[in-house]
């Protein structure tokens, strides 16, 4: 249990229902994870895992406090990133743009100064 919450039944069955949630993307992950590699893709697909914000619990969600900022993100990009790595560097989910515009070869237009 995170201190900073109160260690009781309902906490722990918020945090046990957010886990049961990890457990069913998960599983659907790992099953389009096998389905590119039956078709032969897996190799050649960018795969990039993430979520829009990070537990549910006060202090978390939408906050500047370390569970605030923490969320999953994941990489997978067997062609150009090396696999098992883990970082704690702090990435805003802004920097994924390029992580996807470099492999499909696809460049931002310039930006023009108006006159």
């Amino acid at each position: 249990m995170p201190r900073c919450l109160p260690d009781n039944a309902v906490t722990r069955g918020e945090i046990l229902d957010y886990g049961l949630e990890i457990e069913h993307f998960d599983r659907h992950l790992g099953r389009m994870l096998k389905l590119l590699e039956e078709r032969g893709e897996l190799k050649e697909t960018l795969v990039i895992v993430t979520s829009d914000h990070g537990n549910p619990m006060p202090r978390s969600k939408s906050n500047l406090y370390d569970s605030g900022t923490r969320v999953p993100l994941a990489i997978r990009y067997p062609k150009a990133i090396p696999g098992d790595r883990a970082t704690d560097d702090f990435v805003s989910l802004t920097d994924i743009a390029p992580t996807v515009l470099e492999p499909a070869s696809l460049w931002p237009p310039t930006c023009r100064r108006a006159l």
